[in-house]
């Protein structure tokens, strides 16, 4: 998961342990590595969120990266739904990610 899209879903309050988990593989898989980034990719979907957020926090320090403006997280989320709008197969499939 993208790190603007990431910030998007924290803002709107839709935000899940799996998405921080998913976010550090990302970035690890792109060699962007941290002890907390690092720590966070070791976490299951089905931990406590507040502790893996303790760890986002952190990770965000060593990587000395600012919040973005809620404008450029919802662009990237904008473009990520419209990417996933142009691959899907199906109606259903498209009303499901427009809701």
């Amino acid at each position: 998961m993208e790190t603007n899209i990431l910030f998007y879903k924290i803002k709107k309050g839709t935000v899940s342990t799996e998405d921080y988990v998913n976010w550090s593989h990302i970035l690890l898989e792109k060699d962007v590595s941290s002890p907390s980034i690092n720590i966070i990719s070791s976490f299951s979907f089905d931990d406590n969120i507040f502790e893996v957020e303790l760890y986002f926090k952190r990770a965000l320090d060593e990587l000395v990266l600012k919040e973005p403006t809620f404008g450029i997280c919802a662009r990237a989320y904008i473009d990520l739904l419209a990417n996933r709008i142009i691959k899907a197969n199906n109606h259903k499939e498209i009303f499901n990610l427009v809701i």
